[in-house]
């Protein structure tokens, strides 16, 4: 029998207890929910630059967020937009999950819990804006950050730093959506540490689905807990 066709064990299965979401057409779950089903469009004109050179203008950009209200201002000053999206998707779905205490819980539990955050690509921007200011102003005007903000593992990192989770820290980057986790790996006890609550509603099923989907130029982190 293959691998491709070998029956699912329990072992291999999971329970998403948890939503968070950052996206062009609502900064929660929530509100993502309630737009997606409103047919709501997330796509306007770029706001984050001029874009009147370009042949195409548009994008479905995340608006309104503000990323201090999950990381301190000094540390999302540092990081690029991707990580600030991936701290508040992710703490969103802990507390969704009834899990807000989890920095609480003895090292060896904590030690058993998996952060996997994927990317299209990480901190893109940082790596223009370095170029920018290494060719105008000089190498020592190139943020000493730079590295860490575009580092495509950052998110991970920094959602594992918030809540003291010191288990793997899994970060997959692709063109597309990365897949949650590669085939197989050994996640620890990932399932049972995060004291699963229970399945859900047809609903969450769907927006699960629903963000598997990727389209270019949208900004969507979500987090699944």
């Amino acid at each position: 029998m293959t691998e491709q066709n070998a029956p699912h064990s329990d072992a291999q299965r999971a329970v998403i207890t948890g939503y968070g979401a950052i996206t062009p057409i609502g900064n929660s779950a929530a509100s993502y929910w309630s737009a997606l089903i409103a047919g709501t469009s997330g796509a306007g004109r770029i706001t984050h630059f001029d874009p009147s050179a370009n042949e195409v203008q548009i994008a479905a950009e995340v608006k309104d967020f503000d990323p201090t209200k999950t990381m301190e201002m000094k540390m999302a000053r540092r990081m690029s937009r991707f990580v600030q999206f991936a701290v508040a998707a992710a703490t969103e779905a802990i507390e969704d999950a009834g899990l807000a205490n989890i920095h609480e819980w003895e090292p060896e539990r904590r030690d058993r819990v998996a952060t996997v955050i994927n990317t299209g690509g990480g901190g893109i921007e940082q790596v223009t804006m370095g170029s920018d200011a290494f060719r105008e102003k000089g190498g020592r005007f190139v943020s000493a950050f730079a590295i860490p903000a575009l580092s495509p593992s950052m998110g991970a990192c920094l959602v594992s730093m918030k809540y003291g989770l010191t288990g793997p820290a899994i970060t997959q980057a692709a063109a597309s959506i990365p897949p949650a986790a590669p085939r197989r790996w050994p996640v620890m006890d990932l399932v049972e540490e995060m004291e699963i609550l229970g399945a859900r509603s047809p609903k969450q099923r769907l927006m699960a689905r629903v963000s598997q989907r990727s389209l270019i130029g949208v900004e969507v982190p979500w987090a699944l807990i």
